[in-house]
């Protein structure tokens, strides 16, 4: 198994903060995969959208 260390901001800068998926370049990465895409992102406290979910 490979693993891939790093800072989640700095590393999904280029891509808009998009971290694992199947738009990763190298297909020899780690961070290449078609199973599964994670993106980080940073919201504001009570930020929501509609879009989101229905509040719970």
């Amino acid at each position: 198994m490979t693993t891939a260390t790093g800072n989640a901001y700095d590393d999904g800068a280029e891509r808009r903060g998009w971290l694992i998926g199947h738009f990763i370049d190298s297909e020899d990465s780690p961070l290449h995969s078609t199973d599964v895409e994670i993106k980080w992102g940073t919201h504001q406290a009570g930020e929501e959208r509609h879009e989101w979910t229905v509040a719970e």
